[in-house]
């Protein structure tokens, strides 16, 4: 857990994340907020006072083991669903497409980049999909599969480095470049 955060609000950040990648629902995430808050609404009533009774510490104690609960259960679903969208390939297929889409949307590459893309991760998928097509993998299908993702690795390394170059300032020469001009020694 990060430092000086209290759990809750580390909660609520890892609920709102999952929300925002549309793991978890809009619903599940309000009712996770709402046990949170409902919580610390009912810590703030029982320590008004600056005392708490053994009923109190019992009910606190209580309550917040049943919010712990429904949190683990919400993240027990999201991490369920997350290992689900890994598993299907038409659904990384999917991703993958979005992720390369937005990228050519916000002209950071190509059309012909991101077709090449496509192309390439729709052969890795198949390849895949071949493999385990007997339900068995071979050690020279399992070190091609590595061998073919890596090599879809170095192509989108590419595209982000090239997407993330600088532009140097104004009289420098471009990144790589030897100096236009030798300083005085």
């Amino acid at each position: 857990m990060e430092k000086g955060k209290h759990k809750g609000e580390f909660y609520e950040e890892r609920i709102d994340k999952l929300a925002e990648k549309g793991i978890i629902t809009e619903q599940e995430k309000q009712e996770a907020k709402d046990a949170i808050n409902d919580l610390k609404k009912y810590r703030q009533e029982v320590w008004s006072d600056g005392k708490l009774t053994k009923e109190e510490q019992q009910s606190l104690i209580e309550k917040e083991k049943a919010v712990r609960e429904k949190i683990r259960s919400i993240l027990d679903k999201a991490k369920e669903r997350a290992e689900e969208k890994h598993k299907d390939p038409k659904e990384r297929e999917q991703m993958f497409n979005k992720r390369i889409d937005d990228l050519l949307e916000d002209k950071k590459i190509t059309q012909q980049q991101a077709e090449e893309l496509k192309k390439k991760h729709k052969e890795l998928l198949d390849f895949e999909k071949n493999i385990w097509s007997d339900g068995v993998m071979t050690k020279e299908e399992q070190a091609e599969l590595a061998k073919k993702r890596q090599e879809l690795d170095r192509q989108l390394r590419d595209v982000y480095k090239q997407e993330t170059k600088r532009k140097p300032p104004v009289g420098e020469p471009p990144v790589g470049q030897p100096p236009i001009h030798k300083p005085p020694k």
